[in-house]
């Protein structure tokens, strides 16, 4: 673990640690589980909620990061200039980044609110032991009210939530 003050090296374990835990949680399987060729592996759905915990808590760090980043970067407004070697220039770049760092924070924020509420609801999902042999297609797949009320995800499927709003779910 790195120590205090080894914020680039600290940034860059982070760094690593996101990307092996995207890549490992492609599928929630065990290697280890026999494999005879045939079929996949089975996967454990009662994991994700550990690893949801677990997202939440370095969210609720990422907050406290770009936090400190921010405070960094005003404690030394300063020494600050831009290409020009201007200290005008310098302060409104610090200035727009500072409004940058706080949306980021802001949707870090909200983010970690709606990952708490899945957390929550991951909590009361009793996985049973035996797998389907097909998953349910995502397209029959109703969208539950919550989905509808709040804001549609910025990035992936806004169209589809709001078309899912207006037309009612394709049952």
């Amino acid at each position: 673990m790195t120590g205090h003050g080894d914020h680039r090296t600290a940034a860059d374990d982070a760094y690593e640690a996101a990307r092996r835990l995207a890549h490992a949680t492609i599928r929630f399987d065990h290697p280890e589980d026999p494999y005879d060729g045939t079929q996949q592996r089975p996967e454990y759905p009662d994991e994700t909620y550990g690893v949801l915990g677990n997202v939440l808590a370095v969210l609720r760090s990422l907050h406290q990061v770009v936090q400190q980043v921010e405070a960094c970067q005003h404690r030394s407004i300063a020494r600050a200039t831009g290409i020009d070697h201007a200290p005008a220039t310098g302060r409104e770049l610090t200035a727009a980044a500072h409004a940058h760092l706080r949306d980021a924070i802001f949707a870090i924020d909200r983010a970690h609110a709606r990952l708490d509420r899945a957390l929550g609801a991951t909590s009361a999902i009793i996985w049973q032991l035996s797998t389907p042999t097909t998953p349910p297609r995502r397209d029959r797949v109703p969208l539950p009210p919550a989905a509808l009320t709040d804001d549609p995800p910025a990035l992936y499927g806004t169209a589809d939530v709001r078309h899912a709003a207006a037309e009612g779910p394709g049952l």
